[in-house]
């Protein structure tokens, strides 16, 4: 799930930080996070996060499997799997849509498992998301976010990250909010070093305190 941090998927890979193959291959990425952030709420209660994930990539497709330990204040959940899948159909040399599908999978407690689609339009390293998340939140009921997901080039060859969205919540207990993660990216041959914050128009509804302005680290390699 993930998508997020800066995330399209789960991963938190942007498909500017890492092109379709020419040939198919294995891939796999393992990160670690000072803070898991998920559409601006920490799916690891403000702690440490390890994010191990591995699949098969052809050049317009990707089947892989992510997880990421995680801790809700109110929740037994200790783990969290999703099997993915996506695939991306080439319009033009910069312009490609992506449909993804992620299924939501939590160890010890089943109360959050669920599905999530995923719609990703590409205009020229403009990334436009809309993503349905069947049992959002623990609540029984979907949420939608509408997300715009960018990364520019900067000064001493850091690349400048930002995914805002907005979270359209059917919940009764929950409003919808608006979401921001925004910070600093590093990478060496193929070692990524981020630095980023996290923000939540609406922080104060999460009475546990997992959604309250955060600055995190993420560390990620990926193969």
């Amino acid at each position: 799930m993930a998508l997020a941090f800066v995330a399209i998927g789960p991963s938190g890979t942007t498909w500017a930080q890492s092109q379709a193959p020419a040939t198919s291959k294995l891939y796999g990425e393992i990160a670690l996070t000072t803070d898991s952030i998920e559409h601006g709420i920490s799916t690891s209660e403000n702690s440490v996060a390890l994010q191990p994930e591995i699949g098969y990539q052809w050049a317009q497709a990707r089947l892989g499997l992510f997880g990421s330990n995680v801790q809700y204040p109110s929740n037994t959940e200790s783990l969290n799997l999703r099997p993915t899948a996506w695939y991306r159909i080439l319009i033009n040399a910069n312009i490609d849509l992506k449909a993804e599908y992620q299924l939501d999978t939590y160890f010890k407690s089943a109360n959050r498992n669920g599905n999530i689609l995923i719609g990703d339009l590409n205009l020229f390293t403009h990334h436009i998301i809309v993503e349905q998340d069947s049992n959002w939140y623990a609540t029984g009921t979907p949420a939608y976010w509408l997300a715009y997901v960018k990364s520019w080039k900067t000064f001493w060859d850091l690349d400048y990250e930002l995914t805002a969205g907005y979270m359209l919540v059917n919940a009764s207990a929950y409003n919808s909010y608006l979401d921001v993660v925004t910070g600093f990216a590093y990478k060496i041959n193929e070692v990524w070093t981020e630095l980023l914050l996290n923000y939540n128009s609406n922080a104060s509804q999460f009475t546990d305190g997992i959604a309250t302005p955060a600055l995190f680290l993420r560390l990620s390699v990926k193969f």
